[in-house]
């Protein structure tokens, strides 16, 4: 297409340093940044041009990779190029924040963290690496899920202190009528101005109601924070998610003590998402999620990850922060419908 680029390879030590020490400048020159690989790959370069200007595209390349099945990015690497670079327009959005890392899917506390850590240890080994690298994302999926299975046998679960700040007059439907502004969009341009306009609106009245926050202490075993819709793989466990929303979508986990409950757990999650919606328990919008271990003692054994990636233990502070991070978005996708 006779466009200028420059091939950087984040798996090389020289550049991944001149990335972590540049302060941004590094990549400052560039009109646009492309990133070939999956949702942790992503979510290293956002932590990179967090609160920059420089528009962010994901081609996906990765195992799962959520976020491009929620913005409709094709999987065909060509396919999505060419409608990248003619479709796509550039889109401040929210991100969370969980600690000092910045997420732009969902961070997860207790036992999903606990298989990322455990799959990227696999991965680290010598032959399992060189074996899964070279299976398709299907097989590596698959994979993953024995990992998830294998991983119920020898997880114990920890008792979860969860402090939630939630607006008790939740915008949902304010929320909802700004995402629909696609549906009455003529074009692709018009779709970009009203969701805008919408998602503005939304953003105000959301700010705004921060006066007269609730506050709501749970026990739970597993902790899921959302800024998409997606979890897991192709499945909508948070089917009100948006990443232009100031709430973070909270999924509480809590009777679960064993491998079957667990499983079970799972799939009811994924099949009965939007009955599990209508449970204010286990389910609900939060401005601030603070998170210890019930003995605190036990914090540094609950694993911490956002988008994939392992990132710590316990405690952990959860928020979101508006207008983070620009990123190429689809007009055919689901980031604003």
């Amino acid at each position: 297409m006779n466009i200028k680029t420059t091939i950087f390879n984040l798996t090389e030590k020289e550049f991944y340093d001149k990335l972590n020490n540049s302060h941004n400048n590094f990549l400052s020159p560039y009109d646009a940044i492309f990133l070939a690989g999956g949702d942790g790959s992503l979510n290293h370069i956002i932590n990179k041009l967090v609160f920059t200007d420089i528009p962010i595209a994901h081609l996906p390349m990765g195992t799962v990779n959520l976020f491009a099945l929620e913005n409709k990015t094709p999987f065909n690497i060509k396919k999505a190029l060419d409608d990248i670079i003619n479709k796509y327009k550039p889109m401040k959005v929210n991100l969370g924040k969980i600690n000092d890392r910045f997420f732009l899917i969902m961070a997860g506390i207790g036992f999903d963290a606990y298989v990322v850590k455990e799959f990227e240890n696999k991965l680290h080994t010598a032959n399992e690496k060189s074996i899964i690298s070279k299976k398709n994302n299907i097989f590596k999926y698959i994979n993953y899920i024995n990992s998830v299975i294998k991983t119920l046998k020898k997880y114990e679960f920890t008792d979860l202190a969860v402090n939630l700040l939630y607006d008790g007059n939740n915008l949902n439907n304010l929320c909802e009528y700004a995402a629909s502004s696609k549906n009455t969009a003529n074009n692709r341009q018009t779709f970009i101005e009203k969701a805008d306009q919408n998602f503005e609106k939304c953003r105000i009245e959301n700010l705004s109601a921060n006066k007269n926050l609730s506050e709501k202490n749970i026990i739970a075993k597993q902790v899921i924070a959302s800024n998409l819709k997606y979890y897991g793989g192709p499945f909508k466990v948070f089917p009100n998610s948006s990443c232009f929303d100031d709430n973070i979508n909270v999924r509480l986990i809590k009777n679960i003590n064993n491998r079957f409950n667990t499983l079970l757990c799972m799939v009811k999650s994924i099949i009965f998402s939007k009955q599990y919606m209508k449970n204010s328990e286990i389910y609900m919008k939060a401005k601030k999620i603070t998170i210890n271990a019930s003995d605190s003692a036990k914090n540094s054994t609950v694993y911490c990850q956002c988008d994939g990636e392992f990132i710590g233990t316990l405690p952990v502070e959860i928020t979101k922060v508006r207008n983070a991070v620009t990123l190429l978005i689809s007009p055919d996708g689901e980031i604003v419908l």
